[in-house]
């Protein structure tokens, strides 16, 4: 599906089960393959623990959802394929978002990087939704099912 109704689908609240399905295993797919070579996994990381925050109002969460479905879509400006260019656009978008929600992401950021080294986060609140999320989908948007 192309970025640009994706994100209209987002913004919406008409995302479908599938949508986000593949949102959560693209994420956790493409933060693995790029790991190693991405300086902004951690902030990648922080800004999923903040969408998967229960607390947390849509309209903040709409800012990092967009900047990880540009992260996990392989519809970017500069094509992933294309060796550390094709990441450094998903870099900028990643920290744009940080940056517009600098002032509430230094818990997500601990989390991140509790997460990073392999350990499950000790302060649970707002983790737990987003290691169910790892399992399961469980950003709150209005699901729309296909009929037939």
């Amino acid at each position: 599906m192309p970025k640009a109704e994706t994100i209209q689908r987002i913004l919406e609240g008409t995302v479908t089960l599938d949508d986000l399905s593949r949102a959560k295993a693209g994420f956790w797919e493409k933060l693995r393959a790029v790991s190693l070579k991405f300086p902004a996994v951690r902030e990648a990381v922080a800004l999923f623990y903040f969408v998967c925050d229960p607390k947390v109002s849509f309209g903040l969460k709409s800012t990092a959802i967009i900047a990880l479905v540009y992260f996990i879509s392989p519809f970017d400006i500069v094509p992933d394929a294309i060796p550390l260019a094709g990441l450094i656009d998903d870099g900028m978008v990643l920290m744009a978002a940080i940056t517009a929600l600098s002032g509430v992401m230094a818990p997500y950021r601990e989390k991140a990087d509790q997460k990073i080294r392999g350990n499950k986060p000790t302060d649970t609140e707002g983790a737990e939704g987003a290691e169910a999320a790892e399992t399961e989908v469980v950003i709150p948007v209005t699901v729309q099912t296909r009929a037939g």
